[in-house]
């Protein structure tokens, strides 16, 4: 059993299930799809998936940091315009430089 309590487990779902609802929305209810909103949906159901993903299975939190932050990077390089993309990339390499730390046991385990 994990740390976590039910209320906890309880909320991951009913969090996971509104975004993935929040992020399906705009591809169903637009007529225009571009870019921006396939990224911003893309995204948003990551984090709708990875948020239970890490209280069900604590041990992929390493993992989970290191794929959103190559994620984050890619959606950042490649959907986003300029100063946009700027904050995609960099909190990509945060995520993405946290996940290795942790895997190679820089920071203190928690």
């Amino acid at each position: 059993m994990t740390k976590y309590s039910s209320k906890t487990r309880k909320f991951s779902i009913l969090f996971a299930f509104v975004m993935i609802l929040w992020a399906f929305s705009p591809l169903l209810l637009e007529s225009s799809i571009d870019s921006l909103t396939i990224a911003t949906s893309f995204l948003i159901f990551l984090i709708g998936v990875t948020y239970p993903l890490i209280i069900f299975k604590p041990d992929f939190r390493k993992l989970v940091a290191v794929v959103e932050g190559l994620i984050f990077i890619a959606v950042g390089l490649i959907f986003q315009v300029f100063p946009l993309n700027i904050l995609y990339v960099g909190l990509g390499i945060v995520l993405f430089v946290f996940g290795i730390f942790s895997y190679i046991k820089i920071y203190k385990k928690s």
